[in-house]
């Protein structure tokens, strides 16, 4: 889940150039890849919740891979956690809000990560205590599902965010995490603009012009 939410967050910043139209067309991507790592978020919450379910159902289990358990634990605490400081580092300089829920996501994989560790060295001692793990993971779970579902509760009905709708996910007009101005809108505002310029260049002979209109187009 966290590389797919870390491939979102590399389609919202990839840009082969930097000229002008490309940035803006990577700003219009944030809101969509901030619901989209939501969704991600909220189905996170949903396969840990169910593995840390079924952990309960089986109850205790055998011992003899625990050990590496443990190596694993630690590389991946190690991992996941430089992940989410260097996310909520940059999330905080980009002010993005899709790259900070990334962040989001590695730090609840460091935290399963930590768990999966410490409570492997407790077992090694006493076996009796294996519900830790499942503990921590359905906590875990409940909140990220929660965060999710709450995230794309205040798209769809709060902000009023198609989300439902393929259009909205498709086009370029994905919007920021700002007010986005509806196309008609825009399409009005530029009009506007060129009969302004046009009104105030132009002469009798018709040759004077306003603002380029393909320059206007973003």
């Amino acid at each position: 889940m966290d590389l797919f939410s870390s491939m979102i967050v590399l389609w919202r910043f990839f840009s082969p150039s930097d000229d002008e139209a490309r940035i803006a067309v990577l700003q219009r991507r944030e809101k969509r890849a901030s619901v989209a790592i939501s969704f991600t978020l909220a189905l996170l919450g949903v396969t840990v919740l169910a593995a840390a379910l079924d952990d309960f159902r089986h109850g205790e289990e055998s011992t003899v891979n625990l050990n590496r358990l443990v190596a694993l634990g630690v590389v991946s605490l190690f991992v996941f956690g430089a992940l989410s400081a260097f996310k909520f580092h940059y999330a905080n300089c980009l002010q993005s809000a899709s790259l900070r829920k990334d962040a989001i996501c590695s730090l609840l994989g460091a935290i399963l990560s930590g768990s999966l560790f410490i409570n492997s060295l407790i077992i090694l001692n006493r076996s009796s205590a294996w519900w830790l793990d499942p503990l921590v993971a359905f906590s875990v779970a409940s909140a990220s599902l929660l965060y999710g579902l709450s995230s794309i509760y205040r798209a769809y009905v709060v902000k009023g965010i198609p989300v439902c709708d393929i259009r909205w996910w498709v086009s370029s007009q994905g919007g920021t995490d700002g007010d986005e101005s509806p196309p008609d809108e825009l399409a009005m505002e530029q009009a506007g603009d060129q009969s302004v310029g046009e009104k105030g260049m132009g002469n009798k002979d018709g040759d004077g012009v306003g603002a380029d209109p393909e320059g206007e187009i973003v």
